[in-house]
């Protein structure tokens, strides 16, 4: 007798798991947490079977290089629509030198490499280098620049975009 792997099962109920916790999270007002949560949800799941074409969940950062579909989105439109899932307003954006936390940082974590390509083609560079200053180890957040995050959770295109970009490896 075969037994049929639970991997999907697993996922879907982590997935509902993780979209209530980001959920909460966000209506609580800790976006911070919010945001680490949604751009690690890629790696919290790996070696569980991906989701089919349509069903990410609400609160999912995937890329779709993730899961075998190799089209890229246009740049502007991916950093665009990152910037709407994290619910990122210009006010994060004077917090990244207070915090540490840039979208630089999060479309590493979330290993988006359409989303830095996006953040490469705009001239700030602001919070490149950041760490992370109030680290939430709780959550299991890390005093990481973006560099050091997409070299622990990243795939290699995400480090060499950061590169290019002047992020200093030292």
């Amino acid at each position: 007798e075969v037994v049929e792997c639970d991997k999907l099962r697993i996922r879907r109920v982590l997935e509902d798991m993780l979209d209530s916790k980001a959920q909460h999270l966000e209506s609580t007002g800790n976006l911070a947490s919010m945001r680490w949560l949604c751009c690690m949800r890629h790696y919290m799941m790996r070696g569980l079977p991906s989701p089919e074409e349509g069903q990410w969940p609400q609160y999912s950062l995937a890329p779709a290089s993730l899961d075998g579909d190799q089209s890229r989105r246009v740049p502007s439109d991916a950093l665009a629509t990152f910037r709407q899932r994290l619910s990122w307003t210009a006010a994060d954006e004077s917090l990244v030198a207070s915090t540490g936390r840039s979208l630089w940082l999060y479309a590493a974590l979330a290993n988006d490499a359409d989303a830095m390509e996006g953040l490469l083609q705009g001239s700030s560079r602001a919070g490149l280098d950041s760490e992370i200053l109030d680290v939430n180890v709780s959550f299991g957040e890390l005093p990481l620049t973006p560099l050091m995050a997409a070299m622990a959770v990243a795939q290699f295109e995400v480090v060499e975009s950061l590169l290019m970009a002047g992020a200093e490896p030292h």
